[in-house]
C-alpha cells in the first residue's frame, strides 16, 4: 500500500504537556435522573446505577470493569460519544471500593483475594483510591456532573488544579505594603499566599454534607469568605479522598507525584479520554522545542545567582541557588565550548540537526555534574527552593524565587530523569535520541566567549522514542483502565506504553444504524479516470491535481445541496486544505458551496477564544440557513467539541493524515520501531511502517466521531480517498463505523436519498 505524508501534518512530541485550562471543550448537558434508579449485577456485585435502565453498551462497560478490578488487570475500553461511558465508568468503580471497604470492616484481618494474579502484591489493610484522570478541567466539572446524579454522590471526592486557578490572595499583593514588586528575581505570576495552616476549613465542611460533590467555584467562594486558601484546601482534602479527579500531568508527572504525596500502588486509575495517552508521554519525557537553549540557561542561570543578592533569602536556600545556578552554568558552557566550538558546529548547515551519540552524552552530563551520582543533591536543591512557606510573615517580605526559572529547572530534572532510566546496555534500542541544533531566533551576547556570533544561539533536543518510559510507573496500579469514545486502532496501546493491557472492549454505538449513513468514496460518478488519490505526491502534478480538486469540489458540493443545517469537513492537513482551498476559488468550486450554505475555515494558531468565536458564528448559521466549515484533522476543532444534530447532519473526511516521513520526531520514531521490530520475540511488536500508520488512523478516528453525539442523533459520514478500496484501511476504522458502513468505494451514487431527509425514517 503506498500511503504519503504531508510535510504540515504534525506530531508534537516536543511540545509542553497540555495547559489544563486553556483547552476549549463543549460543556455537556446532563440529563437528570428524574429519581428513578437502577441496578446491574455482576459477579454478585450489585450496581446501582442512577437511571431507570442502562444502554446495552453500559452494560458491557460496567461489567468489563467489574472483571477487570477483581482480576487486577489492566484494559482499554472504547464506548462511543453519547453511550454514556462516564457514568457506565463511575458506578461499577465505586461500587467496587465500596465493596472493599465493607470486607475490610467485616474481616480486617483477612486478606482480600482476587482471581488471577496482581499487577502488585495488595495490601491487606488498603482500601484502594480511585484517580480519575481526564483532558481538562472543564471535563472533570462534567464528570463531577455525573458523579453528583448517582448514589455514590456521598463519596468524598478531590480535584488537583493549579495555583494560578484557585488561589485567592493573589489578588491582596498589590495592597500589602510588604509585598514584593516585579524584579529580574520575581515573577508576576507569583502569588503571595496569606495561608494559615491552622485554618483549613473545607475538608471539615464536606464530612458534615450528604453529596460531597463540589467543584472549584464553590470552593473558591468558599475560601474567600472563610480567608483560607482553595489551593492548599483542596491539597488538603486529598489525603483523606476516596476518588481523586486531576489532570494528565498530574498522574504522569513524577516530580509532581513526588510532591503532592500520591502513591499509586495498590490503587485505580482510570484515564478517560485516555486516546492521547501515548503523545503526551512523549512530550512528557522530551525537551519541548526552544527550551534547553543556550540563552535560556544562561537567562535562568543569571536569575538564580541574581537572588542570592536577595536580603529575605534564607541560608538554606542561598545554598541551593547557588547549587543549582553554577549546574546551569556548566550546562551552558558544554553547549558553548564544547559542541559549538569543538565540533565546529558553525561550520554546519544549522537547519540540520547532528545527532549525538547517548553514551557520550551521557557522559558529558556527569562532567558536568547531572549525572547519577550529583542528581539527588540537585532535585533536593530544587525542592528547597518550590518549598513555598506555610506560615505568614507580616514583618518583612518574604522571598520568592522567579517561578519561570524554577519551571525550567523542573522540566530540565524531569527530562534527565527519564533519561537516566534509560539503560542502553540493558535494552535492545536506546529509549532518546539526542540532537544539537542551531537556530537563529535569538541573539545571544557572551562576555567570556567573544567567539561566539551575535546571532548565537544552539539547543539541545530532547526526544523519548518509547512512552513506555512514562507510562510504564502506571503498572504499580491494581488496576489501569484507558477509556476513550476512540481508541481504535488498539494495537499501539497494548504496545507502547509498556504495561500489560489483559482486557479490550469495543462498543458499538447506542444509534440505531438506521440513522447512520456512512460511505467510501474514491470517485465522483461521471467524472475522470482518476480516482482520489489524496497524498502530498499529487499536488507536483498539476493537471492530476487540478482534476483530482475539481472531483473533490463537486462531491462536497453536492453532499451541500443534500443536506440540511450544518456541513463539517475534516481535511487531512493544514497545508492541504489551504492549497484545496486555492484551487476551489479558481475552478469555481468554492463559489458554488458558498452559494448554499455560509463556509467557514479553520485557521492556523487559532486561540481558544478564537475557536469558540468562530464555533458560536459557525452553529448559529448551519440552524438557519446552513453552513460549511472546513477543519483539520489533528487541529482545534477535531477533538472535544461537539457538532450534534443540525450542527453536522453530515461529515465529509478528505484524506488520511499521515505524519510527514521527514520530520525529525517521525523519522526516528520510525526507525526505532523497525529496530525493536527486527529484534523483539514478540508477536504484538510494531515495526516503523505500522506505527506510523496507526498513528493516522487515531487522528482520523477522532475526527470521525464528531457528529453523532446522541442516541437521537442521525447524519451521514463519508470518507473520501481511494485508499480506502483498502480492505485493512477499513478495518481500523471504529467498530460502530464498520457496522453502519455501505461499503460503495466507487462511486457517489446512493446518497442524495438519505442525505436530503430532514429527519430519519423510525
Amino acid at each position: 500500500m503506498e500511503q504519503h505524508n504531508d510535510p504540515q501534518n504534525t506530531l508534537y512530541p516536543a511540545s509542553s504537556y497540555p495547559d489544563e485550562e486553556g483547552s476549549l471543550v463543549d460543556t455537556v448537558t446532563i440529563k437528570p435522573s428524574l429519581g428513578q434508579k437502577s441496578s446491574f449485577y455482576c459477579q454478585g456485585i450489585n450496581i446501582p446505577f442512577p437511571y431507570e435502565e442502562a444502554y446495552p453498551c453500559q452494560e458491557h462497560v460496567m461489567q468489563e470493569v467489574n472483571q477487570n478490578l477483581n482480576a487486577c488487570t489492566n484494559c482499554l475500553l472504547e464506548s462511543p460519544t453519547g453511550t454514556g461511558k462516564t457514568v457506565a465508568l463511575l458506578c461499577p468503580l465505586l461500587a467496587f471500593q465500596k465493596r472493599q471497604e465493607t470486607k475490610l470492616q467485616s474481616s480486617p484481618q483477612k486478606r482480600i483475594k482476587s482471581d488471577t494474579t496482581l499487577n502488585t502484591e495488595q495490601d491487606p489493610t488498603q482500601i484502594p483510591k480511585i484517580y480519575y484522570v481526564t483532558r481538562t478541567q472543564k471535563h472533570i466539572d462534567q464528570i463531577i456532573d455525573q458523579l453528583s446524579e448517582t448514589i455514590y454522590s456521598d463519596t468524598l471526592m478531590a480535584r488537583l488544579s493549579s495555583m494560578e486557578s484557585t488561589c485567592n490572595n493573589q489578588s491582596e499583593a498589590p495592597k500589602r505594603a510588604d509585598a514584593p514588586r516585579p524584579t529580574p528575581n520575581i515573577d508576576t505570576d507569583e502569588h503571595f499566599c496569606l495561608y494559615d495552616p491552622a485554618r483549613l476549613l473545607w475538608l471539615q465542611r464536606l464530612m458534615h454534607q450528604e453529596d460531597k460533590t463540589w467543584k472549584n467555584p464553590e470552593l473558591i467562594e468558599f475560601c474567600f469568605k472563610n480567608k483560607t486558601c482553595p489551593h492548599f484546601e483542596q491539597l488538603n482534602v486529598l489525603k483523606e479522598a476516596k476518588i481523586v479527579f486531576c489532570t494528565y500531568s498530574y498522574m504522569l508527572q513524577p516530580d509532581i507525584r513526588e510532591a503532592l504525596d500520591i502513591n499509586l500502588k495498590n490503587n485505580i486509575i482510570i484515564f478517560d479520554e485516555g486516546h492521547n495517552v501515548e503523545n503526551i508521554c512523549y512530550q512528557i519525557a522530551s525537551t519541548p522545542e526552544g527550551l534547553l537553549t543556550y540563552g535560556n540557561l544562561s537567562k535562568c542561570s543569571f536569575v538564580l545567582e541574581s537572588a542570592l543578592n536577595s536580603s529575605t533569602v534564607s541560608s538554606g536556600k542561598k545554598e541551593s541557588l547557588g547549587i543549582l545556578s553554577k549546574a546551569l552554568q556548566s550546562f551552558r558552557n558544554l553547549l558553548s565550548k564544547k559542541y559549538y566550538i569543538q565540533q565546529d558546529f558553525s561550520r554546519l548547515n544549522f537547519s540540520v540537526p547532528l545527532k549525538l551519540t547517548l553514551n557520550k552524552f551521557k557522559a558529558d552530563l556527569e562532567s558536568i555534574g547531572f549525572g547519577p551520582s550529583n542528581f539527588p543533591h540537585l532535585r533536593t536543591s530544587y525542592n528547597i527552593l518550590n518549598n513555598r512557606p506555610y506560615t505568614p510573615e507580616s514583618t518583612r517580605c518574604r522571598f520568592k524565587i522567579n517561578r519561570e526559572a524554577l519551571r525550567f529547572v523542573a522540566d530540565l530534572l524531569r527530562i534527565l530523569g527519564f533519561l537516566w532510566e534509560d539503560s542502553p546496555a540493558t535494552s535492545a534500542e536506546p529509549d532518546f535520541n539526542v540532537f544539537l541544533i542551531r537556530s537563529l531566533s535569538t541573539r545571544q551576547i557572551d562576555e567570556n566567549l567573544a567567539i561566539l556570533p551575535l546571532d548565537f544561539n544552539i539547543e539541545i533536543r530532547i526526544m523519548c522514542m518509547n512512552p513506555g518510559v512514562v507510562f510504564q510507573h502506571m503498572n504499580v496500579a491494581r488496576s489501569v483502565i484507558i477509556a476513550s469514545g476512540t481508541l481504535s486502532p488498539m494495537k499501539p496501546f497494548s504496545t507502547q506504553l509498556g504495561i500489560p493491557f489483559q482486557r479490550q472492549l469495543s462498543e458499538c454505538h447506542v444509534v440505531d444504524p438506521k440513522r447512520v449513513f456512512c460511505k467510501l468514496i474514491n470517485k465522483y460518478e461521471g467524472s475522470s479516470q482518476n480516482l482520489l488519490e489524496l497524498t502530498s505526491s499529487v499536488t507536483e502534478h498539476k493537471d492530476k491535481w487540478e482534476d483530482i480538486q475539481d472531483q473533490l469540489g463537486k462531491i462536497v458540493g453536492e453532499i451541500c445541496s443534500n443536506v440540511p443545517k450544518g456541513v463539517l469537513v475534516f481535511v487531512q492537513s493544514e497545508a492541504y486544505a489551504n492549497k484545496m482551498k486555492n484551487t476551489w476559488e479558481r475552478n469555481g468550486n468554492l463559489k458554488a458551496i458558498g452559494d448554499i450554505k455560509k463556509i467557514f475555515f479553520e485557521r492556523k494558531g487559532m486561540r481558544p477564544e478564537d475557536v469558540k468565536e468562530m464555533l458560536d458564528n459557525y452553529r448559529h448559521s448551519a440552524e438557519k440557513k446552513g453552513a460549511i466549515l472546513f477543519a483539520y484533522m489533528r487541529g482545534k476543532f477535531s477533538e472535544g467539541i461537539d457538532f450534534k444534530d443540525d450542527h453536522a447532519r453530515a461529515l465529509v473526511i478528505i484524506g488520511i493524515p499521515f505524519l510527514p516521513k521527514d520530520d525529525l520526531f517521525v523519522k526516528n520514531k520510525r526507525t526505532y520501531q523497525g529496530n525493536m521490530f527486527k529484534r523483539s520475540t514478540q508477536s504484538d511488536c510494531l515495526d516503523g511502517m505500522e506505527w506510523w500508520v496507526n498513528n493516522a488512523f487515531q487522528a482520523l478516528n477522532q475526527a470521525i466521531g464528531r457528529n453523532i453525539r446522541h442516541i437521537h442523533d442521525w447524519g451521514a459520514i463519508f470518507l473520501l480517498d481511494k485508499r480506502w478500496n483498502y480492505r485493512r484501511n477499513q478495518q481500523r476504522l471504529p467498530k460502530w463505523f464498520r457496522v453502519t458502513l455501505t461499503n460503495s468505494a466507487e462511486v457517489l451514487k446512493g446518497c442524495t436519498h438519505t442525505c436530503s431527509r430532514t429527519t430519519p425514517d423510525d
